[in-house]
């Protein structure tokens, strides 16, 4: 017997993955039988520390999965909770029928990959699923990497993502920039899964981050000299609020000149990391289909017919991705900055990033003709 547990509250809180920012209410059981069978349940959160799986359960699947982000509406649309030990999510995984291979897209920040997933979800048979956060909180627990079950959960997660219910043909997996750190072990998990980075270079890619995310005045302020001496001794010591298998500047002699970026120290941090572990995942044999933000947006269908091609599906099918171009592909999302004064990059910015990149660059693993 499990525990369900009613949501009787929720806060936003992007910072944080998986249920916390829920408010549960008392709890009530529930068979396993029962959990698997109901269409609304979805695998939202894995607590490596806990050893326990959650899944929400919502009452209108399609409306979740039509949101940008899948972590967001999984949240905001959750009626209730139900927590399942890492055995016996593992035990239903191994009793699932085969599941196809899953088109697995990475990306840098800001790069087009919502839409690239949500052009994808167009095309019938294929489901797009954009950042599911069980897979971000596996990335982001230290540990995890060197946990004995560590393939198999990724394969469950992907398995049971739906419960036990098959909802499409075909997944393709979108996820946050610091999946790749377990890129590797993705790929352990999906030996011949199609794999695709979309990247953007790292100038726009600030750009964008600024006008999503951060408001002008807060942009100001953290482009002051207290601040920037503030954040030279956070990045020392803990990485400002990165976790350290992730991004570990600890010690590092480019740590001033990352505190030098101010608020677009994050952007670059994950920019400049997707870039190191994509390079990693090439050279231990992945076939990486590679892509730009400039060629998605501007040449749509044959983007598309790559990475159909690249899965090793028909890519005439491409044309019927197009709808979603004329649609904003993050509309809704709770996360993103909709209105208010957006910040820009001045020249002196521009020029620090460029520094940045040509003086560590190679040190960080990223070549400075990528901008």
């Amino acid at each position: 017997m499990l525990v369900l547990r009613p949501v009787i509250g929720r806060r936003f809180d992007p910072g944080v993955v998986g249920v916390a920012p829920l408010q549960l209410g008392a709890p009530r059981p529930i068979t396993p039988e029962a959990l698997l069978d109901d269409p609304g349940a979805m695998l939202a959160a894995v607590e490596l520390t806990r050893d326990r799986a959650a899944f929400v359960l919502v009452d209108r699947p399609e409306h979740v999965l039509a949101q940008p982000f899948l972590y967001d509406a999984q949240r905001a649309h959750a009626r209730a909770v139900v927590e399942v030990p890492l055995g016996r999510l593992l035990s239903w995984a191994e009793r699932c029928a085969p599941v196809r291979d899953p088109i697995l897209l990475y990306s840098t920040a800001r790069s087009g990959s919502t839409l690239l997933v949500r052009a994808l979800d167009r095309i019938d048979g294929m489901l797009g699923v954009s950042e599911p956060d069980a897979f971000t909180q596996l990335a982001e627990h230290p540990a995890f990497t060197r946990d004995p079950r560590c393939v198999a959960l990724l394969r469950a997660c992907t398995t049971l993502l739906f419960g036990s219910r098959r909802r499409a043909a075909r997944l393709a997996l979108k996820f946050r920039t610091q999946v790749l750190a377990i890129g590797a072990q993705l790929h352990a998990a999906w030996p011949t899964a199609p794999a695709v980075f979309l990247r953007r270079p790292l100038v726009p890619s600030v750009e964008s981050y600024a006008h999503a995310f951060v408001d002008a005045r807060r942009w100001r302020l953290e482009r002051t000299a207290l601040f920037r001496a503030w954040l030279r001794l956070r990045i020392a010591n803990d990485g400002y609020g990165i976790a350290p298998q992730l991004w570990p500047p600890a010690g590092r002699p480019d740590a001033a000149a990352l505190a030098e970026l101010g608020p677009a120290y994050h952007a670059v941090a994950y920019w400049w990391s997707a870039c190191g572990w994509a390079a990693r995942l090439r050279g231990s044999g992945v076939d990486l289909l590679e892509l730009d933000y400039d060629t998605l947006v501007g040449a749509h269908e044959q983007t598309i017919a790559a990475v159909l091609a690249h899965a090793g599906e028909d890519p005439r099918r491409a044309a019927e991705s197009l709808p979603a171009f004329a649609e904003p592909s993050q509309q809704g999302a709770q996360h993103v900055r909709a209105r208010g004064p957006s910040p820009r990059l001045q020249p002196r910015d521009v020029a620090k990033l460029r520094e940045l990149l040509r003086n560590h660059g190679a040190r960080l693993g990223v070549d400075a003709s990528a901008r």
